[in-house]
């Protein structure tokens, strides 16, 4: 999973919506789950301006 990246003071409303702490909303935005949990956390995001951000990988020698 891509990361999430949300606007400032998102994650608080997250936090207190959802009543989880603010380890598991990064482990969740940054994709490192596949909870239930998880899934809602990101859909909330998404519905509060989040964007992904897809990160490429560049092996320059």
């Amino acid at each position: 999973m891509n990361e999430i990246i949300l606007p400032y003071g998102k994650r608080k409303e997250i936090k207190e919506e959802l009543r989880v702490s603010y380890p598991t909303i990064i482990r969740a935005l940054k994709g490192k789950n596949r909870s239930l949990v998880t899934q809602k956390i990101r859909q909330m995001a998404y519905v509060k301006g989040g964007y992904e951000v897809v990160r490429l990988k560049c092996d320059v020698k």
